[in-house]
């Protein structure tokens, strides 16, 4: 399903249930809702997930734009598994932006997802929430959430950015969840003390959580206060009154448990007690331009929330990289009656690539490192056994000088189409194992290309690189990431 423009729907705008193996991209979505007029009290919403995978498996959701919902966004709904949310610009729906319920095996990554405060796309008075972990009561025949993997997001203005819920207060467990490398920016209410940035529900259960090389960032927090522990759920007397005209929020509020784990995570302007580790830091991560303030009908800019060069979350290792500019595949659809025309900006890239602008070396003839395992790498043989494919028009060839080889492969697109690839099959690899990609590229047009390794057809099951984003300009560039092969895959 693709290329769609779906909103003032009463339900569900897409909803894939019963079913396995399905992509869902390049789809904008808005104004959807339930079977009640749209000016209803947030009490009786129904609260409809406006693209959800129920009962299925193997679903994709991806580059979608999903807003000014009167419920919640894009969600992995209950009895699924193997759900995907990548790539996508979510922001101001009244339910969770994206929803975690009752369902496992879940990835969430390179998300834009943010809210502008929009009063009509408020729940409860205050911003919805960006990421939402839960187990709902009235669904006990379906499994308890486990195995999910939420990194490298972007999550801005939600009452909690990243949240584990226990919201109908049951002993359900979630489990084997892995936060790395997001990076959220300053938790909104409309009230003091009413918003928290990250937030693990104190009464929760949990069991092996890790949150990692994450970034936490919050311009006016309530100091030092994690409300889970004694003596901290709110501050007093007078800090109360401090934190009200400041309109102060929680940076973070987690359970004191050796269940959940940290590990190399950034903190700004302060850590909490029970929520950090040696390996945590607290300084300021320079992002560009974090405390901009969010506008209703206006599309948040991805850039402010790059970390500037010098940035100790990229020289001290803490996760971060650099995030590019520019915009996602989503098909241009005119905007929603009142609202903006749809802007979509790329998120960061997983596996985050290294990018060294280089200067370029003499060209020498290079030869296939012993341990390789993509043949003929340089070149050197020609252009087999790599192929090209366009449904535009186009052509392969190979050049000479490469960057530091004698030959490159040179693609030049007469006629852009939707589809242009270039690869090679038959690369033999072992599951379980860590391998390195590296490679140099450039472009006169400044277009970007995308990296997978996959299966050659069938449910083109991924082997540890999945649309690692190389952003080209002309002069030549080095791009490397580092991944394991799944031993689930074949």
């Amino acid at each position: 399903v693709e290329d769609c423009s779906i909103h003032d729907v009463r339900n569900n705008q897409i909803q894939v249930r019963f079913a396995e193996n399905v992509l869902v991209q390049n789809c904008v979505a808005y104004h959807g809702s339930d079977y009640a007029v749209h000016d209803r009290p947030t009490a009786v919403l129904n609260w409809p997930s406006m693209i959800i995978a129920l009962d299925a498996d193997q679903v994709t959701f991806r580059d979608i734009q999903a807003y000014h919902n009167y419920g919640a966004g894009i969600t992995a709904g209950a009895g699924s598994t193997n759900v995907t949310i990548e790539d996508n610009v979510i922001y101001d729906n009244i339910g969770s932006q994206s929803y975690v319920h009752r369902t496992r095996n879940v990835i969430i990554r390179r998300n834009f997802i943010y809210h502008t405060n929009h009063p009509d796309f408020r729940r409860g008075g205050n911003p919805a929430g960006c990421i939402a972990l839960n187990n709902e009561k009235d669904f006990a025949d379906y499994p308890y959430v486990k195995d999910i993997a939420i990194y490298d997001n972007v999550l801005v203005g939600c009452n909690k950015n990243i949240a584990i819920w226990n919201s109908d207060k049951t002993p359900t467990l979630i489990e084997n969840v892995t936060i790395r490398q997001n990076t959220l920016v300053n938790a909104a209410a409309n009230g003091a003390l009413e918003a928290v940035n990250f937030s693990i529900a104190c009464d929760a259960n949990v069991r092996n959580i890790v949150v990692e090389k994450n970034i936490f960032y919050q311009q006016k927090p309530v100091k030092e206060k994690n409300p889970c522990l004694p003596n901290q759920a709110s501050a007093a007397g007078q800090e109360v009154a401090e934190a009200q005209n400041a309109l102060e929020q929680f940076i973070a509020q987690a359970p004191d448990t050796a269940q959940i784990r940290y590990n190399s995570n950034l903190w700004w302007p302060f850590s909490l007690p029970a929520m950090t580790s040696d390996s945590d830091i607290v300084a300021d991560p320079k992002l560009a331009a974090p405390d901009t303030p969010l506008v209703p009908n206006q599309p948040a800019q991805l850039k402010n929330y790059k970390p500037l060069a010098g940035s100790p979350a990229i020289a001290g290792g803490h996760g971060a990289q650099a995030i590019f500019d520019g915009t996602i595949g989503a098909t241009a659809t005119p905007g929603s009656p009142g609202g903006p025309t749809p802007t979509a900006t790329i998120v960061p890239t997983t596996p985050p690539p290294t990018t060294v602008p280089t200067p370029r070396p003499t060209a020498v003839g290079c030869l296939p490192q012993d341990n390789g395992v993509v043949s003929n790498p340089g070149f050197e043989d020609g252009k087999s056994p790599w192929r090209f494919r366009t449904n535009g028009r186009g052509t392969y060839g190979v050049t000479s000088p490469g960057f530091e080889c004698t030959n490159a492969a040179q693609l030049t697109i007469k006629r852009q189409g939707r589809n242009v690839l270039f690869f090679q099959k038959r690369i033999a690899l072992e599951a379980g194992q860590r391998y390195r990609l590296s490679f140099y590229a450039s472009s006169n047009s400044g277009d970007d290309l995308k990296v997978y390794l996959e299966k050659n057809g069938g449910n083109r099951a991924n082997y540890g690189v999945q649309a690692m984003r190389a952003d080209l300009t002309d002069q030549w560039r080095q791009f490397v990431t580092e991944f394991a092969v799944p031993n689930s895959n074949r």
